[in-house]
């Protein structure tokens, strides 16, 4: 593969996003108009006219500020690196985490989440090896819509809140529904593993990322540049970036609750539902919360409550909070740290300077 032809923009971000615990790939087809093919499972690959192909990596950002992407309102879209090669294939793949492992390294709790494209799938096994992968759930989905003809109105309910769910005993319980519905889907669920789609499964914690939709979003938003000279291309990305950089900085600044804004709302709605929960002291950091008939216990000092919310989305659930009020105490200190305001001016602080003009 040809370094002058092809580049990687990477370094830009890095010091920007430490602590990172995600990250998606997918592809984007480098030709307007041009239908999308599949290969394996759900991955998608094509050429533009330039005979090229764009490849991405997005972080996900695991305090997604509302509104702060025209795409996904609920989400905000943290750009990695990005390049454009030949083909998607098992070289350029394996080239491109390549140049990324240099720029990027490699760091603690990383997990790759995916369309389950072949080529990703063996790149991720020669460059990081041992890395754990997970496979986009919607991807998972178009694949059980394809292959399986019936049930699809109570699968479609089922399925999503089985890959959501929080405990074991509520994923056993969907898991049995799915069965009594379509026992193939069952076994097909088994055979790509329960780890790489369900949340409770998984052994570094993925919070709300359970998609490579975010990533794969750069279809839309590149669609009328995919015809462009290379240059083009990249000056197009450059733009573009720099325009959602200071439109998320200008949010930041803009929001004066020590959450951001989609967390300060759930936070907000968590402790209106923790209004009604009676608390029971068992020692000093374990509680138990009544709700009506039904019984948790929370562990405030290892940010853990039976419920399964308080430690996979690291934000206190309804129970937490109401054991928090019981102590007198307030929440900022059980929140992860990337899902504060101070977290958010912190990402977007560092512009994306322009480049000087072509001809100097």
């Amino acid at each position: 593969m040809d370094d002058d032809m092809v580049d990687i923009e990477a370094r830009p971000w890095l010091d920007v996003v430490e602590g990172r615990r995600s990250w998606n790939t997918a592809t984007t087809v480098a030709a307007a108009g041009r239908k999308r093919s599949s290969r394996g499972d759900a991955g998608s690959h094509g050429t533009g006219s330039s005979g090229m192909t764009t490849i991405v990596v997005w972080s996900e950002e695991r305090r997604r500020e509302a509104a702060a992407c025209v795409f996904f309102p609920l989400c905000t879209i943290f750009p990695l690196a990005y390049a454009v090669v030949d083909s998607e294939n098992d070289a350029s793949w394996k080239w491109f985490f390549e140049q990324f492992k240099e720029a990027y390294g490699e760091r603690p709790s990383m997990c790759v989440v995916s369309d389950r494209h072949e080529s990703i799938l063996n790149a991720i096994s020669v460059v990081y090896p041992g890395m754990t992968h997970y496979s986009c759930m919607w991807h998972i989905w178009t694949n059980i819509r394809s292959k399986f003809k019936k049930g699809h109105l109570q699968l479609h309910e089922l399925y999503f809140a089985t890959a959501r769910s929080y405990t074991l005993d509520e994923f056993n319980e969907r898991m049995l529904k799915i069965e009594e519905v379509d026992l193939r889907v069952k076994s097909y669920l088994y055979d790509i593993g329960y780890h790489r789609w369900s949340r409770v499964h998984a052994t570094v914690n993925r919070t709300f990322t359970m998609t490579s939709n975010i990533a794969e979003s750069l279809n839309v938003v590149t669609k009328d540049a995919r015809e462009l000279p290379i240059f083009d291309i990249f000056e197009y990305m450059r733009t573009l970036l720099e325009c959602w950089t200071k439109e998320k900085l200008s949010k930041a600044k803009g929001t004066f609750t020590y959450l951001g804004h989609k967390y300060n709302k759930e936070m907000e709605d968590n402790s209106t539902l923790s209004q009604k929960l009676r608390v029971r002291d068992s020692t000093d950091h374990i509680h138990t919360v009544l709700d009506g008939v039904k019984r948790y216990i929370v562990c405030l000092e290892n940010k853990k409550c039976s419920c399964g919310q308080f430690q996979l989305d690291e934000l206190p659930c309804a129970h937490a909070l109401a054991a928090l009020r019981h102590r007198n105490e307030t929440y900022e200190n059980y929140c992860s740290p990337y899902y504060t305001r101070k977290s958010l001016l912190l990402t977007y602080e560092m512009p994306v300077n322009p480049l000087p003009d072509e001809g100097k």
